[in-house]
C-alpha cells in the first residue's frame, strides 16, 4: 500500500492492522487515486455511476482542486452493516496554519457478491439508499423522485415539456425522451443523501446530461438553466465557460432570466473590475457569476453576429486555447488586451435586451 499511502494521507487512528480495514482501505485508496487522476472510464460499480459522478464533480473538479485539497482518510469504522470511511479534503493555510476544508465524504463499504459470484467489500451507493423510500411523481416525460413530505408542484412542472421542446426545436437538438429530477429540501439535505458530511460550496442544482438527470437542492421542479444542459447533452464536453454561458443565456441563472441576471451583474460590478477575455478563460479565482454571465454575453454575441451554426461549432471546443483563439477571431478580441472589453460587450447586450422588452 506504499504507493497509495503516498497519494492519500491516512490518520494514525485508522487501525491498519485489522485485515478488513486494510482491505477496505486499499479499495478506497485505489478509487480515490483513479477518480482524482481523471481516470473515470476505468471505474466500475454503482457508486461511480451515480453518487460518485457527483462527488467527483465536487472533490475533483480540476487539477487545481486536486492539488490544493489533498485527501486525508480520517477514520474507518464498522457500523454494524458495513465499514464507513470518512475522508476529508482540505488545504493548509500558509499564514494561519489552520486547515480549510473543502468537504468531508462519508463512504460506506458493504459485503456483496461481485459479477463472478465472489463475496467482497463494495461501495454502497448513498443516493440509491436514500431514494429507496422516496415517492415518484410523473408529469409528461419528467419523473420526479422526492421525499414523501416534499410534494411536487405539478402546475409548475407542466412548464418543463414546452420549454425543452422550444429550445430543442430552435437549435435543432433532439428533444429529451425522458428526464429524471431528484428533489431534496436543502443543500445540506442534498449533501446528506449523497453521503457528504460537509461541503463548502454545495450547488443549488446539478445536472448530468448524459443520464438526463437533474438533482435539485431546493425542490425546484422547473429549472430552465439545468434543462438547457439536458437539451444540449451532445455538447456536454464543451468548455465550461461556453457550456454554462449558453445555459445562462437560454435558461437564466436560476433566479433571474439572462437580462435580469446581466443587469444585476453589471450593477454589482459598477465600481469593480470585470475580468478580461484572457482572465475569463485562464484565471483560477473567478467568481461563478463572472463565468456564467460573461460566458452568456459571449454566446449571445456569437449567436447574434454569426448565427446558430457558429454557436454550435464553438460548443465543440473543449480546450481553453482552442476556445480563446476561435472566439478572438469571430469577435475581434485581442488576446493580449487586458482591458475590460467584456464590459462593453455586456452593456451592449443588456441595452439590446432592454430595447426588445
Amino acid at each position: 500500500m506504499a504507493q497509495e499511502l503516498s497519494v492519500v494521507r491516512v490518520m494514525h487512528r485508522v487501525d491498519t492492522a485489522h485485515p478488513q480495514v486494510r482491505q477496505v482501505l486499499r479499495l478506497w485508496l485505489d478509487s480515490l487515486q483513479h477518480w482524482r487522476e481523471g481516470k473515470r472510464s476505468d471505474i466500475q460499480g454503482g457508486f461511480f455511476s451515480s453518487t460518485g459522478a457527483i462527488v467527483r464533480d465536487w472533490f475533483a473538479q480540476d487539477d487545481e482542486v486536486v492539488t490544493y485539497f489533498p485527501a486525508t482518510v480520517m477514520s474507518v469504522e464498522f457500523d454494524g452493516g458495513g465499514w464507513v470511511v470518512r475522508t476529508m479534503f482540505a488545504r493548509l493555510d500558509a499564514i494561519s496554519k489552520s486547515a480549510q476544508p473543502l468537504g468531508i465524504l462519508r463512504s460506506r463499504f458493504v459485503s456483496r457478491e461481485d459479477a463472478t459470484g465472489l463475496q467482497g467489500w463494495m461501495l454502497d451507493d448513498a443516493l440509491s439508499r436514500s431514494m429507496a423510500s422516496w415517492d415518484t411523481t410523473r408529469v409528461g416525460f419528467v419523473t420526479y423522485v422526492h421525499p414523501k413530505e416534499l410534494p411536487v408542484d405539478t402546475a409548475r412542472a407542466n412548464e418543463v415539456m414546452p420549454f425543452c421542446r422550444t429550445i430543442a426545436s430552435r437549435f435543432g437538438q433532439p428533444e429529451p425522451a425522458a428526464i429524471t429530477i431528484l428533489l431534496s429540501g436543502s443543500r445540506d439535505e442534498l449533501c446528506q443523501i449523497l453521503g457528504v458530511e460537509y461541503y463548502a460550496f454545495p450547488p443549488k442544482a446539478i445536472s448530468f446530461p448524459q443520464a438526463s438527470l437533474i438533482i435539485e437542492s431546493e425542490a425546484e421542479v422547473f429549472h430552465p438553466h439545468e434543462l438547457v444542459h439536458l437539451v444540449f447533452r451532445d455538447f456536454d464536453r464543451a468548455h465550461p465557460i461556453l457550456r454554462e454561458g449558453l445555459a445562462t443565456l437560454l435558461g437564466g441563472s436560476g433566479l433571474l432570466d439572462y437580462y435580469g441576471a446581466l443587469d444585476e451583474y453589471l450593477k454589482q460590478r459598477s465600481h469593480g473590475r470585470i475580468p478580461s477575455f484572457v482572465e475569463l478563460f485562464t484565471a483560477d479565482d473567478l467568481d461563478q457569476s463572472d463565468e456564467y454571465i460573461l460566458g452568456a454575453v459571449i454566446c449571445d454575441r456569437v449567436l447574434r453576429i454569426h448565427g446558430m451554426a457558429a454557436l454550435l461549432e464553438m460548443l465543440r471546443l473543449e480546450r481553453p486555447s482552442d476556445a480563446m483563439l476561435s472566439l478572438s477571431r469571430m469577435l475581434g478580441l485581442d488576446i493580449a488586451d487586458l482591458q475590460e472589453s467584456l464590459r462593453s460587450m455586456a452593456v451592449s447586450s443588456l441595452n439590446r435586451g432592454d430595447a426588445g422588452r
